[in-house]
C-alpha cells in the first residue's frame, strides 16, 4: 500500500472515461477501416488497370496509425484507471494494495504483465461494487480478449508469407474488436458503481446534517 494513508477527495472522472472509451473504440474501427482497403484497392486496381497505391505501403502505414492509436489508448486508459483507483480509495476508505507507480509498470513487466495488470482493474472494479464484489465474468473475457489481441500482433510481425500475415492481421481485428468492448463495458460499469456510491453518500450526509 503505497499511495498513503491519508484519504483523498473523490473526482468526477466522467471526462476522463469518454476519452478512454472514444480511443478505444477507434482501434478497432482503424483496423477494419485498413481491411477494407485492403481488400478493396485489388479491386480497385483491375477496374481501373492501375494500382492506386501499393498494397505493401499501406499495410506499413496502417501498422504505424495502429501503434501509434494503441499507444494514446493506453495513455487515456491509464489516466483514467489512475482516477478510478483514488476513488475507490476516497469512497471506500480502503487504500489501493500497490502504489501508482506499480500499477502502471505492471504493463510494462515481461510475464507479469500476463495476470498483474487484471489484478489491478480486479480491486478497483471489487471496491466500486462492495455489495456484489465486482464482475469477474466481464474483466475475465476482456483479459482473454486483450491477450488473445497481443498475440496476434506478435504473430503478425513474425509473418512471413502473405496468407500467414493475412489471417494474423484479421486475428488481429477480431480480438481487438472484442477486447476493445469488453473494456468499454469494463470502464462503463466501474464510473456507474461510484457514481453510485457517491450519490449514495451525499444523500447520507444531506440526510445527516437535516436529523
Amino acid at each position: 500500500m503505497d499511495d498513503g494513508a491519508r484519504r483523498p477527495e473523490y473526482v468526477d472522472a466522467c471526462r476522463r472515461a469518454l476519452i478512454a472509451q472514444v480511443a478505444l473504440a477507434l482501434n478497432p474501427l482503424s483496423l477494419v477501416a485498413t481491411c477494407c482497403l485492403a481488400l478493396g484497392l485489388p479491386v480497385l486496381e483491375e477496374v481501373t488497370g492501375t494500382p492506386p497505391i501499393s498494397t505493401l505501403l499501406l499495410s506499413q502505414v496502417s501498422f504505424v496509425v495502429a501503434m501509434l492509436l494503441m499507444l494514446a489508448t493506453a495513455v487515456a486508459f491509464f489516466a483514467w484507471l489512475q482516477r478510478a483507483r483514488s476513488n475507490a480509495h476516497a469512497l471506500t476508505g480502503e487504500p489501493p494494495a500497490h502504489g501508482s507507480a506499480f500499477a502502471i509498470a505492471v504493463w510494462l513487466i515481461p510475464c507479469a504483465n500476463c495476470w498483474l495488470p487484471l489484478t489491478v482493474v480486479r480491486e478497483v472494479d471489487r471496491k466500486s461494487d462492495p455489495t456484489r464484489g465486482g464482475s469477474p465474468w466481464l474483466l475475465g473475457g476482456w483479459w482473454v480478449a486483450y491477450l488473445a489481441m497481443h498475440f496476434a500482433i506478435g504473430r503478425l510481425a513474425t509473418a512471413v508469407d502473405r496468407r500467414a500475415m493475412g489471417l494474423w492481421f484479421f486475428a488481429w481485428v477480431a480480438s481487438a474488436l472484442v477486447a476493445a468492448t469488453l473494456a468499454i463495458l469494463v470502464i462503463r460499469r466501474i464510473q456507474k458503481n461510484q457514481i453510485a456510491l457517491v450519490t449514495r453518500a451525499d444523500a447520507h450526509a444531506i440526510a445527516a446534517e437535516f436529523a
